[in-house]
Parts: C-alpha cells; structure tokens; sequence
C-alpha cells in the first residue's frame, strides 16, 4: 500500500501502461547485463548526454547497483515471454521491501516491544521520519529523471542500512552483523557516495554491537564490507581504464564549464576552507532560491561564496529545524555514552541507547565524511544535498531513542509525552508542504513510446584518418535555425567536435574529438591576445590522462601550434578514443565562445 501510495500521488506513474522511465541508461545497462557485458554499446553513435566513450565501448557513469536491482525482474519477464520489466514496479518493489524492514525493525503498536525500553509511540515516530521524509518525498515528486532516480535508491538503501543496524543491536548475532557488513559495503554500487554511509554503519556496528569485539569477528567483518569495494575498483577498472575512476572525467555532454571543472581544473579547489563550509551549510540549511540552468549565477542566496563554481539549485533541501534535530540528536547519544560511564542502565533501558548511540555513530561519521567530500568540489547540485538525508534521518533517529521517558507521573511530562507524535506529524506534514523544486516532473512513458525515442545503432563510426580542420570535408549538416553552432558535432557523431564552432573557429572553453592511434597531436590555434597572447591556457587530455606540451610554435599571423605528446601506454588502448582540448584559464571556464579560435587538430 505504502508503495502504491508513493508511486501515484507523486506521479511517478500516471496511468495504464505509463510505468517506464523516460530515461534509457538503467535499461541499457541492465538489457547489457543480461548480454553478459557491462557495456551499453560499441558504437559511438550511441553515446548520449553524460554518457562516456571508454575502454572502446558506451559506459554509463550512474553505477551498476539499481541495473542489478532489475535484472531478476527483467529476466523474469523475458522468461514469461514479455518484452519488459517495468521501470517504476521495479522501483515500486524497492519501496515495498523497505517499508517491511522499516516496520518490522521499528514495530508499531508491538507491546512487547515495549519490554526493550521503548513505546510503540516512539517506534512509530521513528517509521514515520524514515519513510516519510519530506525530502524523499519532494525527490520522487520532481523531474525524477536518472539523477533523482539514483538519489532515490541512494536514501531507500541508506536508511535500510540504518533499520538493518538498529535490528543487530536489537537482536545480536555474528552471522546478521556479517550480513550487515557486506550489504554495507555494496552500498557504492547505487552511488558511491552511499560508502560513507556504510563506513558508518560498519564503526557504528564494531563501536556498540557485542558479537563484533573480537579480533575474528572484526576481521570477517571488516573482510565482508570490502567486498563492495572491490567489485566496484574492479568494474570501473573495466569500464573506465582504472579503479578510481566512476566515470565522471570521462562523460559527453555540453555542459562545457562543468568538463573543464572534472577533468583539468577550477577555482573552488582552492577555496578557503571557512568559506567552502560556509557555503555548504548555507545550501544545506539555509533557503537558496533556484537558479535553474544559470549554473554560474552569482549573490543568489546567502553564504554563497564569489568564487567561481557550477550550481544547480532546483530543490529545497532542509532548514534550521533540521540542523536542530540533528545537533540534539548528536548531543543526546554522547550524553548518553557519558552517563552509561557513571551511572549503568537497567538492561531494558541500555538497549534503547545502544541504538541512539549507534544511529548517532552512523550519522556523525556519514555527514562529515560528506562534507568532507562536497566541500570543495566543483559543481554542486541540490541532488547532492540529498546524499546527506540518510544520515540527517540517523540523527533525527538518535534523538528520539535516546530521550528518557518521565519515571514518575507528571502532568507536563505526560502531555509533552502525548504531544510529540503530533509534532512530529506535523512537522513532516508542513516541511512536505513547503517543499518545492523548480523542473517539471518529465512523466512516465509506455514500452512503444520508449523504443520509438530509443533507436539502436547498427553502424560503425570510422573518425578521420589524421586531421579535423576547419576545410575538413567531414561536417555534418546546418543545425536547426537556433541552435549553437558550438553544438554541432563532426559527421552526425554526438559530441563529436562539441565546443568548436566550424563556421569560424571559435570554441567553447572545452573541445571533444574522437581521433585515433595518435602518437603525438597537433593543435593550431589563436589565442586571444588581451587575456592569453601566449596560448599558455591550452591544455589536452586523452580520456583521463593529461598530454605533455612537447614544442611550442609561433607564426607572423598570431597563430600558435602545440604538440602535444602521447605516452607509449596510451597508444595500446582501444581506438578511438577522446580528446578533450581546454581552452582559457580555469576562472574563464563558463566563457563560450572562449576568445580562442581553432583551426586544425593534426596526430600521427
């Protein structure tokens, strides 16, 4: 029922047959796994918006966790002789199985299990936090296209970690803690950010579960939890060209600011650590207004730093009643370790604690591990700030376990006792009301609608032999009356020559070519003489891996000509490759044009 609920009042399906995603990479990649592979495609016709080209092959750079998910579903389907799973019952099936967990660790209206110190009152506030976030909640009511959906499993299975810890200190035992650790470790295959919150389910476990203090047992769990890790090191090795790799210095898309930032340099990297924290916080707590796509807007909300960066605010996030409830939360579970020191629960009572200190744990060690992470990066997004919610909802969690009932009667006590479900109702209620976002939800599609915008590729693309100029006779038709000419790719390829304008040779602050078995490249440009007379701003990567400049050459005419140099490593991988050109210093990266016009990419 709860699932229903969720999938029809947040419209994520909105009639008869209208329950797939709009949106093809989790189906490519899980029809691909059903294939026996993990790429997409070998065509690079086939790549699209945020995709890569790597390892000769489509990858998509979403993880491999929610493909996995579907894909005993989607063989089921195939077995029953249909031709789909659909999307959103898959995801339908998600919230079901997690409402159970939910409500089978934190039971409502179980007398017994008020024999462990706690009321079916306040087990039941609890439910109410996790399943019914307001920001989960806003989240499945958005555009919800692929980056909300990832988000969305991201908090389903963050907070499952959080139940799934709050049952082992309830029931303890080596063999539930092993299972523990080893889904906590899968966590980075939705979203890699999901392995902060299972760094801190795991210290949270070892901390306060008793089956997890010996030596053996901290050994096979800590061995369980690297499990995940490693599949994921090994599948972006794979797909990527290394285990550090997920993809994200690799993507195709348009947002030319934004590659300039992940794949050379920008000016957050060395924002005063203050000011970045200010500015987080801000995002977090405060109420930035949306910028929607004017990523590089400045003064828009309070705390925002001068610095240069990509933001995309397009959904409210939380407020100071949040960071309230989580600093009381934070304080209630340490008060908490500081009196059991001093004065011994009754047993009754100390398992109720152990779960608020073990919430607490989980939720100190994700949310700074988070901001540790966000707190300088380059483009930021309020989907991002939603990694945060597992964590804030532990804390949220703490305090209500960790607050003493009144041990004798008292008017006031009882009546604050009565009143806080109601507050907590009402706070759910009035935060769901006052959420907001910006894009308009992109509604579900049917399976026919879906095969019709998502043909397959049957040919090969063969790029030039050695040279794209602006003569080259390898050009694609004229774009549409109003679209960038920045946007017009080399011979129908997506991407392909994405940031060069043919017409003139004026470029974004980032170029993307397709080239081949180069041993060194040679680019022609001219700088602009006002901000870079020298051309010392253009720089080249091949994939992940920056070129040496080799030689520079100078012309009467202005006209300059680097050469680049390709690593003897480089020249074994699989053809064709990527080549990103950065044009401009990184505090000009948003400029497009750049100021710089380029004539000719020559290898050999």
């Amino acid at each position: 029922m709860f699932a229903a609920i969720v999938l029809f009042s947040s419209g994520l399906i909105d009639g008869w047959g209208a329950w797939f995603s709009p949106s093809p990479h989790y189906r490519h990649q899980t029809e691909a796994l059903l294939r026996g592979e993990l790429a997409l495609s070998h065509h690079p016709q086939d790549t699209r918006h945020d995709l890569t080209w790597s390892q000769g092959a489509v990858h998509q750079v979403w993880g491999l966790g929610i493909p996995l998910w579907r894909l005993p579903f989607e063989a089921l389907a195939r077995i029953s002789g249909f031709h789909a799973f659909p999307d959103r019952i898959a995801f339908g099936i998600a919230l079901a199985i997690w409402a159970a967990i939910v409500l089978a660790t934190l039971p409502i209206g179980n007398t017994s299990n008020t024999a462990q110190g706690s009321s079916p009152t306040r087990w039941g506030i609890n439910a109410a936090l996790i399943l019914l976030c307001p920001v989960f909640l806003q989240l499945c009511s958005s555009r919800f296209d692929i980056y909300e959906e990832a988000v969305a499993y991201q908090y389903i299975f963050g907070t499952g970690l959080l139940a799934g810890l709050l049952r082992q200190i309830q029931f303890p035992s080596l063999r539930s803690s092993i299972l523990l650790a080893l889904l906590a470790g899968l966590g980075p295959l939705i979203r890699p950010t999901l392995l902060f919150h299972g760094i801190g389910a795991l210290v949270a476990l070892i901390c306060v579960s008793s089956p997890a203090r010996s030596i053996r047992n901290l050994t096979l769990l800590s061995a369980s939890f690297a499990i995940g890790p490693i599949i994921v090191l090994a599948t972006n090795q794979a797909r990527f060209g290394h285990p550090m790799e997920f993809g994200h210095q690799l993507n195709l898309q348009h947002l030319f600011g934004s590659m300039y930032a992940t794949r050379f340099d920008h000016p957050f990297a060395t924002e005063a650590v203050a000011s970045a924290a200010r500015e987080l916080a801000a995002l977090l707590f405060g109420k930035p207004t949306f910028n929607g796509h004017d990523f590089y807007r400045n003064n828009f909300f309070d705390g925002q730093s001068s610095t240069l960066r990509w933001r995309e605010i397009y959904l409210t996030a939380y407020d100071p009643l949040w960071l309230i409830g989580i600093l009381a939360g934070w304080s209630v579970a340490a008060y908490s370790i500081f009196r059991s020191r001093f004065h011994p629960h009754a047993q009754e009572q100390s398992t109720r604690h152990r779960c608020s200190v073990a919430a607490a744990i989980l939720s100190v060690c994700a949310t700074t591990l988070l901001f540790g992470f966000y707190l300088r990066n380059g483009v930021i997004s309020s989907r991002y700030l939603i990694d945060f919610a597992p964590a804030f909802v532990a804390a949220l969690t703490a305090l209500t376990l960790g607050i003493n009932p009144p041990t004798a009667p008292n008017p006031l006590l009882q009546w604050i006792k009565t009143i806080t479900p109601l507050s907590v109702v009402a706070w759910l209620t009035i935060e769901g009301l006052l959420s907001q976002g910006h894009y308009l939800r992109i509604p579900p599609v049917s399976r026919s609608q879906w095969l019709a915008r998502n043909p397959a590729s049957t040919s090969n693309f063969i790029p030039p032999v050695n040279r794209y100029s602006l003569h080259s006779p390898i050009h694609s038709q004229e774009p549409p009356a109003g679209t960038d000419r920045l946007l017009r790719p080399w011979d129908g390829i997506p991407h392909n020559g994405v940031g060069w304008d043919k017409s003139n040779g004026n470029t974004a602050s980032i170029v993307i070519l397709y080239i081949s078995n180069p041993e060194s490249i040679e680019v022609d440009f001219s700088p602009p003489t006002a901000s870079d007379p020298q051309g010392q701003w253009v720089r080249a990567r091949l994939g992940r891996f920056p070129l040496p400049t080799i030689s520079r050459e100078s012309s009467p005419d202005g006209r300059i000509r680097l050469r680049f140099e390709v690593q003897e490593n480089l020249r074994h991988q699989p053809q064709p490759m990527v080549l990103f050109l950065a044009f401009g210093a990184p505090n000009a990266l948003q400029q497009a044009p750049s100021g710089y016009q380029l004539h000719a990419v020559t290898w050999k």
